[in-house]
């Protein structure tokens, strides 16, 4: 943020989806630097009832986000998508490698997804939610 000015003057954040989550645990910690936040579809907070994928990850289960093999990262994208999608095994393979470079922080994301409601409580600033049935 300082690199690039960030913490000179009050700005806008948006975020959607899982951006939505990160800009929501940022305004928690960083409220003073905010204007104003907007929060689309954002993950962690928009479901009175965790999804069968949520569940098995609030419960200790397998986190499908860090798939370590092709065929991990195949079974991932059809838990989390509503269709299936294409995917060249060139770019699975690369996308398994930066996964597992990063992993103790998807890790650690992981564990902040499922503690996220409360901590948006934090946040001093108006927000404004929305969600779509489509983006």
């Amino acid at each position: 943020m300082v690199a690039i000015g960030l913490d000179k003057r009050k700005f806008h954040l948006v975020g959607l989806s899982m951006g939505g989550f990160v800009a929501g645990v940022f305004a928690a910690r960083y409220s003073s630097l905010l204007s104003s936040l907007v929060l689309m579809c954002p993950a962690g907070i928009n479901a009175p009832k965790l999804s069968e994928f949520l569940s098995e990850m609030a419960s200790g289960g397998e986190n499908y986000l860090l798939p370590r093999t092709p065929t991990d990262f195949y079974f991932m994208l059809k838990k989390v998508s509503h269709r299936e999608v294409a995917m060249p095994f060139f770019l699975v393979k690369i996308m398994c490698a930066a996964r597992q470079e990063s992993r103790d922080f998807y890790e650690k994301g992981k564990e902040q997804y499922f503690s996220y409601p409360s901590t948006i409580l934090n946040i001093t600033k108006n927000v404004f939610f929305f969600w779509t049935s489509s983006v």
